[in-house]
């Protein structure tokens, strides 16, 4: 984030943890400050422990099992912080995006979201194809506007990986239908997003 903080992803504990200002430091290890998705750091099932059964502050991003999903393809579960120092999730497990938004006193984003993309509410559960549905997304952007990129994976004919970008315009509510589409029927399982300094929009195309 622009304070040199980093957030990462951690795929196989299922959830997110900040390590504040890692590269102004010289000792090592260096502790995670903060985390997303579990109760504290020494929790790492999907859910907290409920499985399939999501909530509005947990993250399932791989099944302790194993490789059990084709659609896991490999390890994935996107981060970013937006302009105004929220925290948006690539959940890829739950078929959503989750945002946790900052908090005004502490300037920490806070660990309950409070916006769902990809699911009517933050209880549902279950992939698809539709606009306002998601299938594995792995990475998420968030441009100067406010509008939120998304990489999903959506399933194709007879089982084939497809792939698109999902385009979700400001102003952003849960459970939105996305506004448009980037790459549908060009793309197969996008995995990473990156805007470039002249606005261009760069991705990962997987396989």
């Amino acid at each position: 984030d622009p304070a040199g903080n980093l957030y990462v992803p951690d795929f196989d504990n299922n959830r997110v943890v900040r390590y504040n200002s890692p590269f102004a430091s010289h000792s090592s290890p260096i502790p995670a400050s903060y985390v997303w998705g579990q109760a504290d750091f020494t929790g790492n099932q999907r859910n907290r422990g409920s499985g399939d059964q999501p909530a509005a502050n947990t993250l399932s991003f791989r099944d302790e099992t194993g490789f059990d999903d084709p659609g896991d393809h490999g390890f994935t579960g996107g981060v970013a912080i937006d302009s105004a120092g929220n925290l948006w999730v690539a959940d890829s497990r739950n078929d959503r995006v989750v945002r946790f938004p900052k908090d005004p006193l502490t300037g920490v984003p806070q660990t309950t979201a409070d916006i769902v993309l990809g699911q009517p509410n933050f209880t549902s559960f279950g992939s698809g194809s539709s606009l306002n549905q998601m299938w594995r997304p792995a990475a998420v952007r968030v441009n100067a506007a406010g509008d939120v990129y998304v990489a999903d994976s959506q399933p194709g004919d007879g089982g084939a990986l497809g792939g698109r970008i999902l385009v979700f315009q400001h102003p952003i509510v849960s459970g939105m239908s996305a506004t448009s589409t980037i790459g549908a029927g060009q793309l197969r399982t996008p995995t990473g997003l990156e805007f470039d300094p002249a606005g261009g929009l760069w991705v990962n195309d997987s396989i």
